[in-house]
């Protein structure tokens, strides 16, 4: 029996970002795209989201598909459940824990959209969640999903990446099958620091899609899911 997909999505969006990868593995696959929204109801913190996620999947074997903060839920799901996981795909995230700067700047980020809501307070950052080459209609979905967010659950996600902690120990203790993908465009992830954490993983193996940034699944739909798909067979 094939283990069933569990796909997480990226900060700040929904799982509406993997609607080209459930049509295109729902045949074959179970496939389980939980929204943050639902995680936090186990607690704000990624560990607890990541308990939340594995409670969703029985007890059968599953993949984990996690994008940006669904990454981080990956990472812990492979730490606290590692016997349940068959596979693990990290898309442009990253294992070590926030710096002061950036637990600063989710700080900021959380009294901007107390301010000012979700949609302003977000539109700096959604412009570099995609490549420069990205196409108006991309840009035009994101903004929209991102826009229908409720403001009480992205300051919690919000908390949950700041509070987070570091992962980069676990990785050599990584034993499934890992595919780690980068945008080849992303403004928010360097190749050099995604390399080498797919090179700290012993079963580790790198991928760089071109023409998209932070959001392959959605910028180069088709792209990803052939690449998902070789790494499934």
């Amino acid at each position: 029996m094939k283990p069933a997909l569990l796909l997480l999505h990226a900060f700040p969006l929904d799982s509406r970002m993997w609607e080209s990868t459930m049509a295109a593995f729902e045949r074959d696959y179970r496939v389980v795209a939980p929204n943050a929204s639902d995680l936090l109801a186990a607690g704000p913190s990624i560990p607890a989201m990541a308990r939340a996620a594995h409670a969703l999947m029985g007890s059968d074997p599953y993949i984990a598909v996690g994008v940006s903060m669904g990454g981080y839920i990956a990472l812990e799901l492979i730490g606290l459940f590692p016997k349940s996981l068959a596979g693990l795909v990290l898309v442009d995230t990253k294992a070590a824990s926030d710096t002061p700067e950036a637990r600063a700047g989710r700080d900021a980020l959380i009294d901007d959209i107390r301010e000012r809501g979700v949609a302003l307070a977000t539109q700096a950052m959604v412009s570099r969640l995609v490549a420069p080459s990205a196409g108006p209609d991309v840009k035009a979905r994101i903004r929209a999903i991102v826009g229908e967010q409720d403001p009480r659950v992205v300051i919690q996600c919000s908390r949950a990446m700041r509070d987070r902690r570091d992962n980069t120990d676990l990785l050599p203790n990584i034993s499934v099958p890992t595919l780690v993908v980068r945008g080849g465009d992303d403004l928010l992830m360097t190749r050099e620091a995604m390399l080498a954490m797919a090179e700290s993983i012993p079963n580790g193996r790198f991928v760089s899609l071109s023409g998209c940034g932070h959001l392959p699944p959605l910028e180069q739909s088709e792209e990803f899911n052939n690449v998902l798909r070789n790494f499934l067979a």
